[in-house]
């Protein structure tokens, strides 16, 4: 009684800003007390997403969300929920969670992400751990979109945009440029081809490179249809192309006109002058890095770099072309080889220069695919004779398994081998055409021009390939309407 009767005279003593100190202090520390033996009551919070206010593409490889502190990662995996559903591995660390999908998000499809439930993690083991409120949020992925060349009417020789997401189709390019070849950017805001001018000039050989814009992507407030000049061809003829993946440039095969001598690859980037490489090829394609390229040569196919630090020339001696690069393993390549009995073998070769022999036609290999959302498969165009003795063949759409080398054929296509095909970036749909030929020109076998082409798109819907019931479950091909050369845009 008398500590107290003391310390209360002390107290009084105080001057009136001493004793509001002294109780302030006293005040929080009391608090502080009680939250340490009672708990944060507060309620956690999402505080960022990164897919928020997005449109992703394949490229998105994964999501985090971030909340304001370290919480319970089996209650957050237990209770995430993405409608419609996309699969994935889920993982945790700090304030951090990621997940990463383990199939590709459909394209033209909004997503509702919902987290309820889920707790923090206490701060004491007998603590209560803290509910995280219901939090919901959209994210959308891009529109499912094609291009292709028009062949009927008005539309012929012209490059089309059909937006399936919003029931549109657009004329890209205008009615005096005949397109003959094109590739979307990455982003698939704009797309790279060329063309002449119909009714005019020399045709293919005075083709120039441009731009169009799509509408779409990161230049999504550009309205389709603006046409920029990239390339001219007053100096050079301007006549295969590749478009590097990053679209930071494009390669182009050019000729001098005044010197036939002079020709080449030269590299053409979207900002600033063209320069010649020195280097001599006509059936090319980009490395993945876009710091190489591979071209096919008489004895094999050599890559050959043109960037510092770009890595070391490579050859790969007894095969004619290259068809594709693995998606995710860039160095991991499909290559074409021609055996001594007239057939023609498909490779699958490794970094380390290892080979496996996937397909082996009688006729001739048009293109591969990785398919996109397993990576564990190939779509395949090859062409076969009708018959053993026959020199007439057929093209033919093929499946085919890298673990096993089992094919599946799939559709037998018409008997021109000038077929084409798309897969899309979701790997839920394939596009292919079928050139129809003028009768006058079946026995001849003259080439037409770009403007003379008729042709059809054609759709097949593809089945999720993760189980192996998969194989007979692929439906028939549908047509789609007049056109050729269809690509998905990205």
């Amino acid at each position: 009684m008398k500590l107290t009767q003391q310390g209360l005279r002390w107290f009084a003593a105080l001057l009136p800003v001493e004793r509001a100190v002294l109780s302030a202090v006293s005040f929080l520390t009391l608090l502080l007390a009680g939250v340490l033996l009672m708990g944060d009551r507060s309620s956690p919070r999402v505080i960022g997403f990164s897919w928020d206010n997005q449109r992703i593409g394949r490229d998105a490889r994964h999501f985090t969300l971030t909340f304001d502190r370290p919480m319970d990662w089996q209650s957050i995996a237990a209770q995430l929920e993405i409608s419609p559903p996309l699969p994935g591995k889920a993982s945790g660390a700090g304030h951090t969670f990621a997940y990463t999908p383990t199939d590709v998000p459909a394209y033209g499809t909004d997503y509702t992400l919902r987290l309820a439930g889920a707790r923090a993690q206490p701060r004491r083991p007998q603590a209560t751990a803290p509910v995280l409120p219901t939090f919901e949020t959209q994210f959308s992925t891009r529109d499912r979109a094609f291009a292709y060349l028009g062949t009927e009417g008005e539309a012929t020789g012209r490059l089309i945009l059909r937006n399936e997401t919003r029931d549109e189709t657009v004329d890209l390019t205008p009615i005096d440029l005949v397109v003959t070849n094109f590739e979307p950017y990455s982003d698939g805001d704009r797309i790279l081809f060329s063309a002449y001018e119909r009714n005019r000039g020399n045709g293919i050989a005075d083709q120039q490179l441009y731009t169009v814009s799509t509408g779409l992507g990161e230049r999504a407030n550009t309205p389709p249809g603006r046409v920029q000049l990239l390339l001219s061809s007053a100096e050079y003829q301007n006549l295969q192309f590749d478009l590097a993946e990053n679209g930071e440039f494009a390669l182009v095969q050019r000729v001098n006109r005044q010197n036939r001598a002079d020709s080449g690859l030269w590299l053409l980037p979207i900002e600033g002058e063209p320069r010649a490489l020195g280097v001599q090829g006509d059936r090319f394609t980009l490395t993945p890095d876009g710091r190489a390229v591979a071209i096919a040569r008489e004895r094999g196919v050599e890559i050959v770099p043109f960037v510092e630090a770009a890595g070391t020339w490579e050859f790969f001696p007894g095969y004619q072309r290259l068809l594709a690069f693995a998606p995710r393993d860039r160095q991991t390549k499909l290559l074409v080889r021609e055996n001594d009995d007239f057939t023609e073998s498909l490779y699958l070769v490794d970094r380390q220069g290892k080979a496996v022999e996937l397909l082996q036609t009688r006729g001739q290999l048009l293109d591969c695919q990785f398919e996109p959302r397993q990576e564990t498969h190939l779509y395949c165009l090859h062409t076969e004779p009708l018959a053993a003795d026959s020199a007439i063949v057929s093209p033919f759409l093929t499946l085919v398994e890298l673990a096993t080398a089992e094919s599946v054929p799939l559709v037998a296509l018409t008997d021109d081998p000038n077929v084409r095909m798309s897969l899309s970036p979701d790997g839920r749909d394939l596009l292919f055409d079928q050139v129809v030929r003028p009768v006058e020109t079946e026995d001849t076998g003259q080439v037409l021009e770009p403007s003379e082409i008729v042709g059809s798109l054609w759709r097949m819907p593809l089945p999720d390939l993760s189980g192996r019931e998969a194989y007979v479950n692929f439906s028939p091909p549908e047509e789609v309407g007049a056109g050729v050369d269809p690509h998905w845009l990205p």
